[in-house]
């Protein structure tokens, strides 16, 4: 089956943003099967860019979005839309949450698809607790299908029955290519790195849930002479209007920290995978835990380079990857553990070359090709149905 897709996604490059970038290498991977994909996005997609495939745009993510919809759709004539929903990449407004019922459920002219990337709750007012549950469970109940990305997402939202019969458990995968025949001599040195230090890789935006700060406090020790620190990226999703404070604050903790530390700033996706290939271990200490949710840790456990990160949260899993065979774990802001972790992994190089080697493997799952084959089940389920 083949047909026409309507992308609505708050992010889409050139913006800096993981949704965006998933959304574009979903695109491409559904073409060769027949699907043209359009989108409908921020208006920030349109600087420095000419992607034809951008038919609207959006200022603010407000109740002005249900007319650029219709609008959209009656000139287009998509075969669905699929909305990529984060709470943060609609400016955390509830518009979007509202779109498919004020569509008309059930009496649109095409079905809606949502991936929920997180299950976070928009802003609408203080005290609107109750409101922003609501919020959620109206994007939903709007939708034909509901695409949740890993495992603790899926099973929150299969508690509800009325959801069960449109639930699908779909996995995202890397938002970086696979880098080969890497000079690690030549990537360090490109960014003012000793290859013979031990270099470690934080590889991600500057934001609090990423536990740069925890990773400082590990690094920053007596006895970890010798080290230096590569943040790969270390800017803030164009869409991010909440972590400028700690972006600031970190990042003259960075400049001044006392292990050497280089910041690339925004590069391509094929030098950070070059960056991440060339390190010798990538310390990922997530706050909210370790998660199958997130681009920036599947990239480093593909990137043939041994990753510590954070014990997932309860009723998450990381499966198929295994603690201590294919990815190292220490306990969420334990920056004791963390460290003890490090030195490990730094003095047991053959430890390091295990772990990397059964990552790669286990991330064979995480192909595009095997994502897009999921979504296209998808699309010809609510297709049918709507015919």
């Amino acid at each position: 089956m083949s047909g026409r897709v309507l992308f609505i996604t708050g992010e889409f490059p050139p913006m800096h943003g993981g949704i965006g970038d998933y959304t574009s290498i979903l695109a491409d991977a559904l073409e060769p099967h027949g699907w043209e994909s359009l989108f409908m996005t921020s208006s920030a997609a349109l600087d420095g860019a000419n992607d034809p495939r951008i038919v609207s745009t959006v200022d603010n993510w407000d109740s002005s979005i249900v007319e650029t919809a219709r609008q959209t759709i009656e000139e287009t004539q998509p075969d669905l839309i699929h909305i990529q929903y984060q709470t943060g990449a609609f400016q955390l407004r509830s518009a979007i949450n509202t779109l498919p019922l004020r569509l008309g459920f059930r009496q649109r002219p095409v079905p809606v698809v949502t991936t929920y990337h997180d299950l976070l709750r928009p802003y609408l007012f203080p005290k609107a607790g109750i409101f922003r549950r609501w919020a959620n469970r109206a994007l939903a109940h709007g939708s034909d299908a509901i695409i949740l990305t890993n495992e603790r997402d899926y099973n929150q939202v299969h508690r509800n029955p009325r959801y069960r019969d449109r639930l699908w458990r779909i996995p995202i995968g890397s938002n970086l290519p696979v880098a080969t025949d890497v000079d690690r001599d030549e990537v360090l040195a490109r960014y003012d790195l000793d290859p013979a230090g031990f270099v470690i890789g934080f590889f991600g935006f500057l934001t609090a849930d990423k536990g740069v700060d925890d990773l400082l406090d590990a690094l920053e020790r007596p006895d970890m002479t010798g080290i230096e620190l590569l943040v790969i990226s270390g800017d803030l999703p164009t869409t991010d209007t909440s972590n400028q404070r700690y972006f600031d604050r970190i990042t003259a903790r960075l400049r001044n920290a006392s292990v050497p530390t280089t910041i690339t700033g925004y590069i391509a996706p094929e030098e950070a995978a070059q960056a991440l290939a060339a390190v010798d271990l990538i310390a990922l200490p997530l706050r909210g835990g370790a998660s199958l949710r997130s681009g920036t840790l599947l990239a480093a456990l593909k990137s043939g380079t041994p990753v510590i990160t954070t014990d997932p949260r309860a009723g998450d899993s990381l499966a198929p990857f295994s603690p201590g065979e294919s990815i190292w774990l220490v306990p969420v802001s334990e920056t004791d553990f963390l460290h003890e972790a490090i030195q490990l992994l730094r003095l047991e190089p053959s430890l390091r070359v295990r772990l990397s080697a059964a990552a790669v493997d286990a991330s064979r799952q995480f192909s595009w090709d095997a994502i897009a084959e999921r979504h296209l089940e998808v699309y010809t389920s609510v297709t049918q149905k709507s015919g």
